[in-house]
């Protein structure tokens, strides 16, 4: 059944709402289950609100780890068992998460390789960046050699950077690789089929991502 003016698509499946003794009341617009108190869906919220979203995992990521009983009491859409599994889970692997404020983590089992084949070695001068910004590029640079994201190097290959203003305001350093990425030889390597992915996420049920702190 299609729902217009909602504020993201959904489809819920007649095995889910059996398993779960889902109660829907069109007519007061809330979804019911057997384990949670019903949720008033406002149709009214604009459909693009990924701000918001970004900004509640943002404050999620800034809480401090000795205050992990407070991020995990946010967590109401998830039963009590599934809380106190969750925080078993993080600190028993604490050392591979990254907290605000606290050092990058890297893995040594994966070396990275870029192959350039017989092209001859690309140095590009730095650009010039304006005095204001001078501070801010040094503190970006000072960051990264504090977590060991980036080392000192004399190779012969260079390519300048750039600083890109995101939606906050903030600014983003970037390294602008196109005419070093015009030489590098790709990985002849079939992408997989979409398809084969999603049967082989068939019955999953807990999901995770990589957040790449600034790409990396």
């Amino acid at each position: 059944m299609r729902v217009s003016e909602l504020a993201w698509d959904v489809i819920f499946g007649a095995d889910f709402l059996r398993y779960t003794k889902a109660v829907l009341n069109f007519a007061e617009g809330t979804f019911y289950t057997h384990e949670a108190t019903g949720v008033n869906t406002d149709t009214s919220l604009p459909k693009d609100n990924t701000d918001d979203i970004c900004n509640a995992l943002f404050e999620a990521a800034a809480i401090p780890m000795n205050n992990l009983d407070d991020l995990c009491a946010q967590l109401a859409h998830i039963s009590n068992y599934e809380r106190k599994e969750l925080r078993q889970l993080l600190l028993k692997y604490a050392n591979i998460f990254s907290w605000q404020g606290v050092k990058l983590g890297r893995t040594n089992i994966v070396k990275h390789k870029i192959g350039a084949g017989e092209a001859r070695p690309i140095w590009q001068p730095p650009r010039r960046i304006p005095p204001p910004l001078l501070e801010e590029v040094n503190r970006f640079v000072e960051e990264m050699l504090r977590d060991e994201v980036i080392k000192p190097s004399k190779s012969p290959w260079a390519s300048p950077i750039a600083l890109v203003k995101k939606n906050d305001g903030s600014l983003r350093l970037c390294i602008d690789y196109r005419k070093s990425n015009a030489v590098t030889k790709m990985d002849a390597f079939p992408l997989p089929h979409i398809n084969d992915s999603f049967d082989s996420l068939h019955g999953s049920q807990w999901f995770s991502a990589l957040d790449l702190k600034s790409r990396y």
